[in-house]
Order: structure tokens, then C-alpha cells, then sequence
């Protein structure tokens, strides 16, 4: 394959994730400001940008690692075991971290303080950052039209999740929050099938 073949092969990928990306965001927020009450997507906003300190600060070596090692012969239980094994520390510190997010949230902007947030600040952060990483070894394996699927879910559910889990049951933080677990779920589960050969490769044989 030519370079400027290969480079296609990539930029169209990512071309077509970015403009599903930017579709999903302007209907997703028409949508959104319809049904969601102000003072209701304001607690969202908030908590959505806590969302990143795991990506940000305390997990970012993780997407480092896969960006770094993985590759199309990778075998995918070793890593896991590996970043399992280095996660108790990353995660307590941002324990630590969102403790004081949540305290500057409730301060500046009203966000309730109890352990149910607190919960789901460190469940987002810690699937949102699975989610990246999964991604990543897509990409790291030049799967790029499997990775503009996954994001091209990941775009849809975090659009339009929350304003249709509201029309469902209600204007409520509990719908919203539920409507991001939900974003971060589908994109994972999908990017697991799409990796699903990585947990089933063996070692060569020795020649």
C-alpha cells in the first residue's frame, strides 16, 4: 500500500468520526436545551467536566502505555492483568482529587454533596478512561474504521442519552447521570467486541 494510500485510509476514518461527532453535538444540544431544565443541565455541565481528571491527571499513563506497546499481535489478558495491577494507586489519588472537585463544585455551583455523586464522578472517570484506552489500542492496531464505529457511538450517546432518558422519566439528575453511564457503557461494550481477538491470540511458538 502507498503512503498516500495509507494516509487516507486513516484521515477518512477520522474525517467521518469528526463530522458525526459535530452533527451529534449541535442536534444533541438543540435537543438537550429543549427538555432540559437550565438549572438542571448547569449540575451536568458541571459534573461532565469532572469527568476528565482521570484522563487529565491520575490515568493519563495509562493511554500512554497502550499508545506505546500495543500493536495487532498484542495478547490482551497480559495488559490487562499489568494495568490492573498499577490501577489501586491512580485510583485512590483520584479519590483524593474529586473529593475536592466535588467541594469547589458545591461551593461555585451548587452541585449536591453525597456519596451518590461522589460515586458517580469516580465511575465515570474510571469508564470513560477504560473507554479511551480500548479505543486507542483500535487505533494502535490501524483499525480505524472499527474505531470511527465506536466513536460514532460514543457521539450519539452522549448526545442524545440524556435528553431522551429525561423525556422517559422525568427532568432529574438521576436520569442525566444515568444517561452518561449509559454513553460510557455502549462505547465500551462495543470497543470490547471490536478488540475481542486480542483476548483470544496466543503466544508464538518457539522456532
Amino acid at each position: 500500500m502507498s503512503a498516500t494510500a495509507s494516509r487516507y485510509r486513516q484521515i477518512i476514518p477520522l474525517a467521518a468520526a469528526q463530522a458525526t461527532g459535530l452533527a451529534c453535538g449541535v442536534l444533541g444540544v438543540r435537543w438537550t436545551s429543549a427538555v432540559i431544565p437550565p438549572d438542571l443541565l448547569g449540575l451536568y455541565g458541571l459534573l461532565l467536566g469532572a469527568t476528565q481528571a482521570s484522563l487529565g491527571v491520575t490515568h493519563q499513563g495509562f493511554v500512554k502505555h497502550i499508545q506505546r506497546t500495543w500493536n495487532a499481535q498484542q495478547m490482551a489478558a497480559p495488559v490487562a492483568r499489568q494495568l490492573g495491577r498499577t490501577a489501586l494507586r491512580p485510583t485512590l489519588w483520584l479519590a483524593a482529587g474529586l473529593f475536592g472537585v466535588l467541594a469547589i463544585l458545591h461551593y461555585s455551583g451548587g452541585v449536591p454533596v453525597n456519596p451518590a455523586v461522589f460515586v458517580w464522578l469516580l465511575v465515570a472517570n474510571l469508564g470513560l478512561t477504560l473507554a479511551v484506552v480500548l479505543q486507542t489500542a483500535l487505533q494502535a492496531e490501524e483499525r480505524y474504521w472499527a474505531n470511527y464505529l465506536v466513536s460514532a457511538v460514543s457521539s450519539i450517546t452522549r448526545s442524545f442519552s440524556p435528553p431522551l432518558l429525561v423525556v422517559l422519566v422525568g427532568a432529574s439528575l438521576v436520569a442525566v447521570g444515568a444517561a452518561f453511564w449509559l454513553h460510557i457503557a455502549a462505547t465500551t461494550a462495543l470497543a470490547l467486541v471490536f478488540l475481542r481477538p486480542a483476548w483470544t491470540r496466543r503466544s508464538p511458538a518457539p522456532s
